[in-house]
């Protein structure tokens, strides 16, 4: 059986996306640079009155495949200060256990 696909339009600075994170709210994102498939970089909120923090995703050859660079920054005050160690742990979590069984069972 062939293996459907959705096309997804390219973001571009600019666009607004909310995605729902199940019990955790609601995220919002404003899309503030993209170079597809190598950057892309976008505010981050859980409320609309929450001052935005940046996510930016980097992607780089190198000799022996590709390397992502995951930043996560803008955190301000005492509340920034604890949201940026808590979610350094989920990312951390993320990105060492969770992606790399994605990837290699191809469920992508």
């Amino acid at each position: 059986m062939p293996l459907e696909t959705q096309r997804v339009d390219a973001p571009q600075p600019g666009d607004r996306r909310r995605r729902d994170a199940d019990d955790r709210g609601i995220v919002r994102c404003e899309i503030l640079a993209a170079d597809t498939p190598e950057l892309l970089s976008f505010s981050w909120r859980n409320q609309e009155t929450d001052p935005p923090s940046t996510v930016t995703c980097q992607l780089d050859e190198t000799a022996t495949g590709t390397r992502l660079t995951y930043r996560h920054t803008g955190f301000r005050g005492a509340g920034g200060f604890f949201m940026a160690r808590l979610l350094h742990r989920v990312r951390r979590r993320m990105l060492t256990e969770g992606l790399p069984g994605v990837l290699a069972a191809g469920d992508w």
